[in-house]
Formats: structure tokens, sequence, C-alpha cells
């Protein structure tokens, strides 16, 4: 959205439509007032009505004053001042989204590389246990191998594993949080623009891919704790096992493959928040 260049005029005539309406009407009816007042004291003085008088022109003059001046003090300069703070906060707005955003893309940077660093042993130990598991005339190729992986696998998929990812993404999620609070806190006074909405999409779909992960880790942690998890002719689990391990390594990489979106997003050019 473009901003709105402020002139002093503009200001003024927006603090008059943003003051409350009884505020309006004490106003007009202190100027309708005070003007036909201030042009009758002219002529008083001009024709020497207050000769011989002090201190009633001066009442009248100060009563003249403060009806002139009073509603300007009331309506404009109070709203000019509410507009000041408003720019302030906006400024400062604008600062903490900046810092949130530089933080944003190191966290996810960071982030998705651990997160790579666990997919290449998990990925490796998947090959293995897919290798072993192929079935040949009926039974397993390797058993001994596909157990061996499959003992491998469970390893990874147990609790202390998952905690391991929650440690790993526990910086992102904090921020990621604060961002989009910032973006929402910047929308409150309109409609959501497409990055709010476009960043909280992207964020769903993060802690879905997190959910998904932990339901086949659990999944995987009971089938693959099996001792043995395979005997030679177990096709049918063995094509169970299969298929779980390879969903894992794809819910892995989509946790990685959302963080790079994060970090292209929150790294790219973006519009200041300042409106």
């Amino acid at each position: 959205m473009a901003e709105r260049k402020a002139t002093i005029p503009s200001l003024v005539i927006e603090a008059w439509r943003a003051a409350p309406r009884v505020l309006r009407r004490l106003a007009i009816w202190m100027w309708a007032i005070g003007f036909p007042a201030g042009a009758l004291l002219i002529v008083a003085d001009l024709r020497g009505w207050w000769d011989g008088y002090q201190f009633i022109p001066d009442v009248a003059a100060e009563v003249l004053s403060g009806m002139l001046t009073l509603p300007i003090a009331l309506v404009i300069i109070g709203q000019l001042a509410e507009y000041q703070v408003k720019a302030l906060e906006r400024e400062r707005l604008d600062s903490r989204f900046v810092s949130t955003r530089r933080q944003l893309v190191t966290a996810a940077r960071i982030t998705r590389e651990q997160i790579e660093g666990v997919t290449r042993d998990v990925e490796a130990s998947t090959n293995e246990f897919v290798r072993a598991a192929k079935i040949d005339d009926g039974q397993l190729v390797d058993p001994i191998a596909a157990n061996a992986a499959a003992h491998t696998l469970h390893t990874q998929m147990d609790g202390r594993q998952w905690l391991m990812y929650e440690r790993i993404m526990t910086p992102l999620r904090i921020l990621g949080s604060h961002l989009q609070t910032l973006l929402l806190e910047r929308d409150r006074d309109g409609d959501l623009t497409e990055e709010t909405t476009r960043f909280a999409r992207l964020w769903l779909d993060l802690e879905s891919a997190l959910a998904a992960q932990r339901h086949i880790m659990a999944i995987g942690q009971n089938l693959f704790g099996q001792q043995p998890a395979l005997y030679p002719r177990s096709v049918a689990k063995a094509d169970r096992l299969r298929d779980v391990a390879v969903e894992h390594v794809r819910t892995i990489d989509r946790l990685t493959e959302l963080c790079r979106e994060l970090e292209d997003q929150a790294g790219g050019e973006q519009p200041s928040l300042t409106r």
C-alpha cells in the first residue's frame, strides 16, 4: 500500500474529522459566539467605549481568547498529538519488524542446516533397510541386515529423537510467532495484507509438518521396536515398515523445505510497516 504524504492542512482536516462529535459541536458553538463577540469588542475599542475601564477589557479579552483557542487545543492539537504518538509507534513497530525478520532468517537457516544433518543419517538407514527388505521369491533378501537397519531406524524415531527436533525448532517457532504477531499488529486497522496471509499459511504448514512427523515417528517407534522387527517371510510387514521409513524421510524433507521457504520469505524484499 502506497504511503500517503502527510501535510499540515491534511493533518488538520483529518484531526477535525476524527474528533468526537460533541467536541466539534462545542467548538462550533464557542466560535459562533466568540467571533461576533470579538468583532463587537474591536468596534467598542475603536469607538472608545472602554475609556475609563481597565479591568473589564482585560477580562473580556481573556474570555474571548479562551473561546477562540480552546476548541483548537481540544480538537486540533489533541488529535495532532495523538497522530504523533501513532507515528512514533509505527516507527518502533517498523524497527522491531526488521530486527525480528533478520533473526528469523538466521534461525531458519540454522534450523534447516541442523535438520539436513539429521536427514543424511536417516536417509542412509532408510536406504539400507529398503535394500535389505526387498522381497525375492516370497522372502526377504537379507533379513539380518534388514533387522539391523530396523534397529537403527527405531533409535532414530524414539521419543528422545523427537525431543531433539523440538529443541532444534524452538528458536524458529518463537521468532515466527513473534513476527506473525507484528504482522497482525500492523494490519489491525485494516484488511490483512497478502504478506500476512501468506506468512500465516506458511506457518500453519510448518506446524502441520511437525505434527505429521511426530505422528509417523510414533508409528515407526512402535513397529521398528519389535524384536526381531522382521522374519524371513514377513512380506506384508516388510512392506508396511518400508512405507513408514520412506514417509519418515519425506516428513523430514518437508520440514527442510518449509524452513527454506521461511528463510526466503523473511529475507526477501518486503515493504515497510509504516503506512
